[in-house]
């Protein structure tokens, strides 16, 4: 069912504020912590926001002239778009009073709000769907760019993401991950113009999903559709260090896919304490992180560390394969010295010095494969 409601009536409001109250239309009682946002009516662009007070009061502060979007969003509730017009000739406070949201059962059919080439939002049951192309951002803009646009999504500065007020910890690209669980994989490594619709919705947990029973634990999900044409590309970045003592440290990852294959590669080499890969990055290679040799800290490490990913699917993704392959070598130097001193009787004493040095080297091949089949 579409769970988008357009008011036609429009607002004229003043240069600074406006204020109302988020109602249920069938109880009524007074809503708290509803989203509102003001939105720029020419690219969507959020302005300001905020959220209704305990006794379901709102209040938007230090706006411009200019035609505005206000998105009203609740869980469990029909999103309300209004239009509002600012101009600064009108007075300066407006109130709209009592603002009545709907209850998604109240719905009895489906609603469309379209733009001018194709439905820019279209809400059936519990997901959203829009549509990327009828939200500008700038060339070459990423994911995350675009998301920021859409209504009913916020990002923070770090990455993080909520849709109608419930953090997404998990974003899909074509209904699979992408290489790994970290949202940060997706949004800020492709580009905006690479999707063609972006889906919000409620997933159940992957125990619900495998056993066909329901917890009545549901988690917002984001999943990102491609483009027909655009589904193969490749990213990647190269670090390196250096320092005084011959100390170094290199690490080199690739990531690329076409259609439902990935594949994702990867190299360390350093002496500097690294011997893996770091834990923002394990995430990026399937499941070949862990399994490093082990450095406490005392001796010249000098650690090899490469490996690589493959996934696929087929048959609609009913059947996928997952395989790892990861090689790691370390060695360690250590020199110590040991001096002891005991006092004997008459001022005699002894002095006992050791010398210890050391050699470790250790290595390892890991294959990891498993291959699922519904």
């Amino acid at each position: 069912m579409m769970l988008l409601f357009l008011l036609i009536t429009g607002i004229t409001c003043g240069q600074n504020k406006i204020t109302g109250q988020l109602l249920d239309t069938s109880l009524p009682l007074p809503l708290p912590n509803v989203s509102a946002c003001l939105l720029s009516a020419k690219d969507s662009f959020i302005v300001t926001d905020t959220r209704t007070n305990k006794n379901g009061f709102f209040e938007l502060k230090n706006i411009k002239d200019g035609d505005y979007l206000l998105l009203f969003t609740y869980p469990g509730y029909v999103d309300l778009f209004q239009p509002a017009q600012c101009k600064s000739d009108s007075t300066s406070i407006i109130n709209l009073g009592i603002v009545s949201l709907m209850t998604k059962g109240h719905l009895l059919a489906d609603v469309i709000i379209k733009s001018k080439s194709a439905s820019a939002i279209v809400i059936r049951g519990d997901t959203t769907e829009y549509t990327a192309d009828s939200f500008k951002v700038d060339k070459n803009a990423n994911v995350e760019t675009l998301l920021k646009q859409l209504p009913g999504i916020q990002i923070d500065p770090y990455g993080h993401i909520k849709g109608q007020g419930k953090d997404v910890h998990k974003v899909l690209v074509d209904g699979e991950e992408f290489f790994g669980s970290d949202p940060l994989l997706v949004t800020r490594n492709l580009r905006a113009d690479m999707v063609d619709k972006v889906q919000l919705f409620d997933q159940k947990t992957d125990r619900a999903i495998f056993t066909g029973i329901d917890d009545g634990i549901k988690n917002k999900t984001i999943n990102i559709t491609l483009k027909q044409n655009k589904k193969n590309g490749a990213f990647g970045k190269i670090e390196a260090s250096a320092g005084t003592n011959n100390i170094y440290g290199s690490r080199a990852m690739v990531n690329a896919f076409k259609g439902a294959q990935k594949a994702a590669a990867y190299l360390t080499v350093a002496n500097n304490g690294v011997t893996d890969l770091s834990s923002s990055d394990q995430g990026t290679f399937g499941s070949i992180a862990g399994g490093s040799g082990q450095f406490q800290g005392e001796g010249l490490p000098t650690s090899i560390s490469t490996g690589g990913h493959y996934n696929n699917s087929w048959q609609h993704h009913s059947t996928t394969f997952n395989g790892d392959y990861k090689y790691n070598q370390l060695q360690i130097k250590n020199q110590s010295s040991t001096t002891d001193q005991n006092f004997l009787p008459e001022d005699a004493y002894i002095i006992t010095r050791s010398d210890l040095q050391s050699h470790n080297s250790k290595s390892l091949h890991l294959i990891n494969m498993s291959s699922d089949i519904n």
